[in-house]
């Protein structure tokens, strides 16, 4: 299904070659991107073959299958890659490589050598064959032959993660990453960094910012050992997010949270705590939320859920409506970051979904923090206007769709689709 011209499209199904035991396999992924830049979309499938394990199927030992189709659906390349040095991550993005856009992720792994020196082969094992090496973390892509191969470090600065692209810079093949220099020795390497911005490209490390700067009010910050994701975009642009956050518990039970958008180099760094401090505690951040005048993010606490202004310290508090049958884990997975259009069409609202099948609330649910009074206290709300059911015989899909710089929620109803614009 595609769509084209304001329309879905249905094309005919089209049966993938497969030579293993495809009872061993699991469709992870299903992306649309221009892989060659000619202008036209290639659509790539992606495809996870598990390995044996004494008659189980290893999770975490896996063959990755890329199926890459043109715009007219017709198979244009088939790639399987394995490589026992490293491990190809599920949360991939892509690199130029050549003329074309390959997979780039960042891994824990071994060194990748095109030629081995004489005294490698010194220190060969049983099989004759030269040591792999220590594990590190690694900066991984595959070649134009997708093959294994690795970005080399610059100037003492190793690369140890991969920020979030932006739009522009997944069609140019750009890949911004964190690198960090360790303020130890190579014989008594340092728990301190110092941390900068540089961008990859073709392979190569083509250009690097000034080192980011952490709070001087606070201890030391950590980015290599911290938890990260994505800053969804809060922006009247057509990107869906915002460059990256980290966050984890720090002293006396507090989230630190270290938000940085690469673009303009701009960096915040706070501790949160949660509302009843004396009865609950923060344990995990959600999702953040990011524009030029607006920072924000949801926190998770035992019995609720939080929005924290990271511009004036308002919070807005809801309950998280947990019952005794739902795991932690699963209380707050459940609830997806997205962005809610205003009519006014000024800056985006933060906003969180649940599904129409999760059993939480009847139907689509968003919850969104709104300012009350004179403007300077929040209060969490969910919409009546945003809480959506299914027409009958419609199915609501998995989760909104961004589509022309907004979300949508799309409802399959047979021989036709519904959109519905979240708009507030």
């Amino acid at each position: 299904m595609k769509y084209e011209n304001g329309k879905y499209n249905i094309t005919p199904a089209k049966e993938v070659p497969f030579g293993e035991n495809i009872k061993k396999t699991q469709p992870y992924s299903r992306i649309r991107i221009d892989i060659d830049g000619d202008g036209k979309s290639e659509y790539v499938l992606g495809l996870q073959e598990f390995k044996d394990a004494g008659g189980m199927f290893n999770l975490g030992d896996y063959t990755m299958h890329f199926y890459i189709f043109d715009d007219q659906m017709k198979l244009k390349k088939h790639a399987a890659f394995y490589d026992n040095r490293a491990l190809i991550s599920l949360d991939f993005t892509w690199m130029k490589v050549g003329k074309e856009l390959r997979p780039a992720w960042i891994a824990l792994g071994k060194k990748v050598v095109k030629k081995y020196d004489v005294t490698d082969l010194w220190q060969t094992n049983e099989d004759e064959t030269p040591k792999l090496g220590e594990d590190d973390i690694r900066l991984y892509y595959l070649d134009e032959n997708y093959k294994l191969a690795t970005v080399d470090s610059v100037d003492g600065s190793k690369i140890v993660d991969i920020l979030q692209p932006r739009i522009e810079n997944v069609k140019q093949g750009i890949l911004p990453v964190l690198l960090a220099k360790n303020l130890g020795t190579e014989t008594k390497p340092s728990y301190l960094n110092n941390f900068s911005i540089g961008w990859v490209t073709a392979g190569k490390l083509a250009e690097t910012k000034t080192a980011l700067k952490m709070s001087t009010t606070m201890n030391y910050r950590n980015l290599v050992d911290t938890k990260k994701d994505k800053s969804v975009s809060l922006s009247q642009t057509s990107d869906e997010f915002l460059g990256t956050f980290w966050f984890g518990f720090d002293a006396h039970q507090k989230q630190r949270v270290t938000m940085v958008d690469y673009k303009t180099n701009s960096l915040v760094d706070m501790m949160l705590s949660d509302e009843r401090s004396l009865f609950d505690a923060p344990l995990r951040v959600r999702a953040a939320y990011s524009s030029a005048t607006k920072k924000g993010v949801f926190l998770i606490t035992n019995t609720e859920i939080e929005y924290h202004d990271l511009i004036d310290s308002s919070v807005a508090r809801s309950s998280l409506n947990k019952y005794t049958f739902f795991g932690d884990d699963l209380i707050v997975d459940l609830q997806f970051p997205v962005s809610i259009a205003q009519k006014n069409g000024k800056d985006k609202i933060p906003a969180l979904f649940t599904t129409e099948g999760s059993g939480l609330s009847k139907g689509v649910r968003f919850l969104i923090p709104t300012k009350i009074g004179n403007g300077k206290n929040y209060k969490m709300i969910s919409p009546a206007r945003l809480r959506l059911t299914s027409p009958q015989g419609c199915k609501a899909t998995d989760a909104p769709v961004y589509i022309n710089g907004g979300y949508n929620m799309d409802y399959d109803c047979g021989d036709q689709m519904l959109r519905f614009k979240l708009v507030y």
